[in-house]
């Protein structure tokens, strides 16, 4: 029994598996080594249901099997308190553009393939994540990926070929292909000017709805609720009104069953006050707008997928805070 047991059941639908944890990425920049315990912890703590998979750069795969799964694999079973994962460990691998960094998106590929074949039953890299800018360049980059059992997420960029590149992410869905591929949008950064606007990330949800491409978040959203915070974890860091998951996911819900003008999702994406969101056992809701639980689950299954974060501790405490979790006399923070 997990304290999301006592969670309403659409908002259950709407955090499971939600959130990605990449605690080596800045502001985090953890060790992978660190943010691999990390992982092992969140999978013990009552909120394990939201975590998803482990998010490391492929070229930190190597050190990650030299310098922490192959010693562990080796030690004895007298160690008293084990802090690694519980269990097979998904990872989701960043990959460099194939464009920008052509040999290291080779190396990176090789680097995931003898990844996998060294301890299967440990982590694996079922998904990659990339940016591409260009037609031609997610093509290119297809063509060495379509061979593999990856979830492809392709970081599109918010400009006018958008459609264009959604377009041929959906055809390549339908191509002979074991790989299946979605779109990524990067909503925060680590100063105010990496911040989307409400405008693009209003269009890139009703564009990956119009052309059937599922999606996942990536940066800056660590809080439900769009609200100004610091950027980084450093003294004096610069602030910046951050977009909120649950803005960004109710947001998207609504692409996924009718709302496809985008000027119709920016005031859910710019609500700041919480009160204007319901979470219950039946549905969720904005204001005087409510989705069923199963419009909840058909668009977190095969759309709104999951955004990556640097950390899981805040996500899950903000949630707390605002009562949609209980409370939990014991700390998970690491």
């Amino acid at each position: 029994m997990t304290e999301l047991a006592n969670t309403p059941a659409a908002a259950l639908e709407l955090l499971r598996g939600l959130i990605d944890y990449a605690g080596f990425f800045p502001p985090a920049g953890l060790p992978v080594p660190q943010a691999w315990l990390n992982y092992g912890h969140y999978q013990r703590s009552p909120w394990s249901p939201m975590l998803g998979r482990l998010v490391l750069p492929a070229g930190k795969l190597t050190e990650l099997a030299e310098e922490v799964i192959a010693p562990a694999a080796g030690a004895t079973a007298s160690v008293a308190a084990d802090p690694s994962p519980t269990k097979a460990v998904a990872i989701s691998a960043v990959l460099p553009g194939p464009q920008a960094d052509p040999a290291n998106f080779a190396v990176a590929v090789s680097a995931m393939l003898a990844f996998n074949d060294r301890f299967p039953t440990v982590a694996v890299v079922d998904t990659i994540e990339c940016r591409v800018d260009s037609v031609e360049e997610f093509e290119s980059a297809r063509r060495t990926l379509d061979a593999g059992p990856w979830a492809c997420f392709w970081e599109l960029p918010p400009t006018a070929i958008l459609p264009d590149l959604l377009a041929a992410v959906r055809l390549a869905n339908h191509a002979e292909s074991t790989a299946r591929h979605f779109a990524k949008i990067r909503t925060g950064g680590l100063v105010p000017e990496a911040i989307p606007a409400l405008e693009p990330v209003a269009n890139f949800l009703v564009e990956c709805a119009r052309h059937d491409v599922g999606f996942k978040a990536t940066a800056g959203l660590h809080h439900p609720i769009r609200s100004t915070h610091p950027l980084t974890y450093q003294p004096a860091a610069p602030c910046g009104l951050m977009h909120g998951f649950i803005n960004l996911f109710v947001a998207a819900i609504a692409a996924r069953h009718g709302w496809q003008d985008p000027e119709r999702l920016l005031p859910i994406l710019s609500t700041q006050q919480a009160a204007d969101f319901s979470l219950n056992d039946d549905a969720i809701g904005w204001r005087d707008q409510t989705w069923s639980i199963d419009q909840v689950l058909a668009t977190r299954v095969d759309f709104a997928l999951s955004f990556g974060s640097c950390s899981f501790t805040e996500p899950v405490t903000d949630l707390q805070a605002l009562g949609w979790l209980p409370p939990h006399s014991e700390s998970f923070l690491a």
